[in-house]
């Protein structure tokens, strides 16, 4: 990494992996499953591995090119490019709504000089100066402020889905947080402005009521949402809240448990005689 985390990955490439230099997600992915495995002292259970949409399908070109050219990206599901808008949108794991990340820095190396003015994100975010969609204040979907989140759903099973043209009055909304019920296979959203559960199978749109005058919702791919909410439940439960995090000892160098520590439902880990064992 350019700022020296050597033990991390880059947060540009894998913002969102329990790797990455600056966690927030944490998501245990395969890619993370595999360094632990090659440590030697870990057996991961593969079949547990967390998804995560930061970098799915982009290609190598993410790898090797720059994350924004000449002030255009190739990847708006994960960079931006406007500073001057506003409208609230998705974080890239759809637990928060943000605005794009872009300030001027007079600083930034040329190196990671994306625009015709010198402007980025900051250089504490650990993105190479990347603008992102970063979260606001008060504004996570599971327990955000709905004062300051229009036509959003704030709740623990709450995430956020892309709103198209979505307005209330004169009000552009934006991305929006909604409600999730994840089945076996199949999504159903609650928005606001319904009591009902409806439908949502990946790439439909739903048109909400009032207090929507405008637009649309987008319904996800399943497993951007729902495969984290189902790790050890079962398929047929409902709610994020039926399904809590379960606790993860890590091992010091000396064998003895270095801490415990909230982790994702991926990992339950059990320390035995030097060897940790994945348990489902």
């Amino acid at each position: 990494s350019w700022l020296g985390l050597m033990s991390h990955w880059g947060r540009r490439n894998a913002k969102d992996e329990l790797m990455a230099g600056f966690v927030v997600s944490g998501y245990y992915t395969a890619i993370t499953m595999a360094l632990f495995t090659d440590l030697g002292y870990y057996k991961a259970n593969f079949e547990m591995a967390e998804p995560m949409s930061w970098g799915s399908g982009a290609g190598c070109a993410l790898l090797t090119d720059k994350c924004v050219t000449d002030g255009a990206t190739l990847y708006p599901d994960m960079f931006c490019t406007d500073s001057s808008d506003a409208t609230l949108r998705c974080t890239s794991d759809r637990q928060s709504l943000g605005t794009c990340a872009i300030y001027q820095d007079d600083n930034i190396p040329p190196e990671f000089q994306y625009f015709a003015t010198k402007q980025g994100s900051r250089r504490g975010a650990m993105m190479e100066y990347c603008p992102f969609i970063a979260p606001m204040n008060g504004t996570g979907c599971m327990d955000g402020d709905e004062a300051i989140m229009p036509g959003s759903v704030v709740g623990p099973s709450s995430r956020c889905l892309t709103g198209e043209n979505l307005r209330m009055g004169s009000t552009v909304v934006g991305d929006v947080c909604v409600q999730l019920r994840c089945g076996e296979g199949t999504l159903s959203v609650r928005y606001r402005g319904s009591e009902e559960w409806h439908p949502c199978a990946p790439g439909q749109t739903l048109t909400p009521p009032a207090p929507f005058t405008a637009g649309s919702i987008r319904c996800p791919l399943f497993s951007d949402v729902c495969l984290t909410m189902l790790k050890h439940s079962d398929a047929s439960s409902t709610d994020v809240e039926s399904h809590p995090k379960h606790l993860a000892m890590i091992r010091n160098n000396d064998g003895s448990a270095l801490a415990v520590t909230s982790a994702p439902p991926l990992l339950l880990l059990f320390i035995v005689i030097g060897t940790v064992i994945v348990a489902p």
